[in-house]
This record gives structure tokens, C-alpha cells and sequence, in this order.
């Protein structure tokens, strides 16, 4: 016997039966009124093609579904009438709530490989994405139906992805001239520190610029000393008021 077979065979409802009707609305029927659980295994046995007869012989002998139609729908067991009801209205609904679910899983898969093939970047993952369907999109189009509004409205949508698309480019330049700079900052200071490290190991051991500093002069005649001492010609030296002639006391 088929589903449909069972229908005609059923009898007029009673005043305990109730019609289901999808407006978006919750549903307030039978089978709407059973625990959540047992209405996604209904809905799984109607996917795998289970007659109502079947459905119906398993559900009406539930201990929750015999307390739920005895509480509210007077013992009424549930029939096909009930069950063509839910499949017209809830198991739809579940059906469209698995392909969304479904379409979902597929989109964040298409997603992550689109990331992946974008360098780990998820908006340059996404453009790809949307550049492909427009692709797909264009190859379903028979060239005598593109309508050149059409064709200026995915022209526009693939410069806009375009000119995303070389943003983060400039963004990644960008970022890596930064990452450069501050690089090459770090090998300047390192540079200096050593040099300076070098210049004091000389210091420390020329004679001639523990004279000099201490010789009875002002810091900064000794700054010049010192500095001309240890640059030679590329000091660049800085006029200094003169503190009486120190070549006496100063051994140049």
C-alpha cells in the first residue's frame, strides 16, 4: 500500500484531529506536539521511504506519544491524515533546514579552500568564491540573452572584487615595508650599540685619551679632544670658547 493509498483509505477526521497548515507560523498539530527527538526520527523515516502504516505502527505505541494524545488530543492515536499533514508542512520545513545545513557545510568548505589558495587570507578566499559563481554564472548565460545591463552590472561586481582584491595586495606590500623597516632599524641600533662598545674597548686603553680627559679643560674641549682623537678627519668639529692654551697640560 502507498502513501497515497493510505490516505483515501482513512476516515473522516474527528473533532480531535488537527490540520496543519505551514504559514510560517508554530505548528500546534499532533505530531507538532511531540518531543523534538521523536519528530526528527519521523521526519528521518519519511526521507528513508517508510510507508505511514510502518511510521504510524511504531510512533502510536511511544509511551510520550500515548501520554501526549492522551493529554491533549483525547487517546486519538496519530493517522495518515496526520502524517500527510506533517509531510506537507514540518517535514518540509526539517528538509529545507537540512539543505541549508547541507548548502552551509559546502560554502565553509568552499570557503576554507578558497582561504587556503588565497595565502590564508579569508576576504581574499571569499573574492575568489564570489569571482568564481560570477564565472559560473556568466557560462550559463547564453550570449543572445546577456542583456547589456547585465553585463555592466557583473562588469562593475568583478572591478569592485578587482579593486579588493588589489587593496589587500597594497595592504600586504604595505606590511612588508613596514616589517622591512623595522628590520633594518633593529640591525642599525644593533650596529651602533656594537660600535660603540668597540670605541670604548679603544678608549680604555689609549693613553693619549686618559690625558685628555684628565686634563684640566671644560667637557666639551675635552669632547673635541677626544672625538678628533678617535675619528680623525671625519669628526667634524664644533667651535669652542677658548680656556687658556692647554697644549702645556695636554700631550697631543
Amino acid at each position: 500500500m502507498t502513501n497515497d493509498q493510505s490516505i483515501t483509505d482513512e476516515p473522516k477526521l474527528d473533532v480531535t484531529e488537527t490540520k496543519e497548515t505551514d504559514t510560517g507560523r508554530a505548528l500546534t498539530g499532533k505530531i507538532a506536539r511531540l518531543p523534538n527527538d521523536i519528530r526528527t526520527e519521523i521526519n528521518s523515516r519519511i526521507l528513508n521511504g517508510k510507508s505511514y502504516p510502518e511510521i504510524l505502527a511504531w510512533l502510536n505505541e511511544l509511551q510520550p506519544v500515548k501520554e501526549i494524545l492522551a493529554a491533549q488530543f483525547d487517546g486519538v492515536p496519530v493517522s495518515p491524515t496526520n502524517m500527510t499533514n506533517w509531510r506537507d508542512t514540518g517535514y518540509e520545513r526539517w528538509l529545507k533546514h537540512q539543505e541549508n545545513k547541507d548548502t552551509l557545510k559546502e560554502m565553509a568548505m568552499d570557503a576554507d579552500d578558497f582561504a587556503q589558495a588565497g595565502g590564508g587570507n579569508i576576504a581574499r578566499g571569499a573574492a575568489a568564491f564570489a569571482s568564481g559563481k560570477i564565472l559560473k554564472f556568466l557560462e550559463k548565460i547564453p550570449e543572445k540573452d546577456a542583456t547589456p545591463v547585465e553585463l555592466i552590472n557583473l562588469a562593475t561586481a568583478a572591478a569592485n572584487l578587482l579593486k579588493g582584491e588589489q587593496n589587500a595586495v597594497r595592504l600586504t606590500i604595505a606590511q612588508e615595508r613596514l616589517r622591512q623597516r623595522e628590520r633594518r632599524l633593529i640591525l642599525i641600533r644593533d650596529k651602533q650599540q656594537r660600535d660603540v662598545v668597540a670605541v670604548a674597548f679603544r678608549v680604555l686603553g689609549d693613553a693619549r685619551i686618559k690625558a685628555f680627559y684628565d686634563a684640566p679643560i671644560s667637557n666639551a674641549e675635552k669632547i673635541e679632544l677626544i672625538g678628533l682623537a678617535i675619528y680623525g678627519e671625519l669628526w667634524e668639529p664644533r667651535p669652542i670658547p677658548t680656556q687658556g692654551n692647554i697644549s702645556s697640560t695636554v700631550h697631543c
